[in-house]
């Protein structure tokens, strides 16, 4: 990440200039070269053979080679209502501070790996996508666990008051 911004970095001249390289190959492909499409499989003789192997070093540009201009549009149009649908529940839909501040963590750690998938394909990996979608799931999911939820922490509240008054009681007593 910290080579993506900087205009004098080897690393981040070689992602552009592959990325030139790229976009001419992509030119001819609006639907990319397709999830399957790598390295090992794609046979010599077709001509995205050499775009098969270049290495994309970013997730967006995974994303656009394999599935196009169009796939990538759409990858980002639905991450976006997604995000902004998660957000929209946290601030608006939640009146518990507890579950907003559930919901917030969640939206944070979505962006920051939205953001990390900008220098380094980090969007997909293993535990990463367990946190990009299941995250969302769980904010998409509070809103109907909150009446619970609430029910749970006032339980848990009452009876923290119920030990602290015996406690108190036990205290008064025992000075008698």
């Amino acid at each position: 990440m910290r080579s993506a911004f900087n205009k004098n970095d080897a690393s981040a001249n070689v992602r552009t200039i592959n990325q030139q390289t790229i976009r001419k190959y992509m030119q001819d492909a609006p639907w990319g070269i397709g999830y399957g499409a790598s390295w090992d499989n794609v046979p010599a003789n077709n001509k995205y053979n050499k775009l098969s192997k270049i290495p994309p070093d970013s997730e967006y540009v995974f994303i656009w080679v394999h599935a196009g201009p169009i796939g990538l549009t759409v990858f980002l149009i639905t991450t976006l209502i997604m995000f902004l649908g998660a957000c929209h529940i946290t601030m608006f839909r939640l009146k518990s501070k507890s579950l907003i501040g559930i919901g917030g963590g969640l939206c944070g750690a979505f962006m920051a790996i939205q953001m990390g998938g900008y220098a380094n394909q980090v969007l997909m990996q293993f535990p990463n996508c367990l946190i990009f979608y299941g995250g969302l799931t769980i904010v998409y999911l509070l809103p109907y666990l909150e009446p619970a939820w609430i029910e749970l922490e006032e339980k848990r509240v009452a009876e923290q008051e119920e030990r602290k008054r015996l406690k108190l009681e036990k205290k008064l007593a025992s000075r008698v």
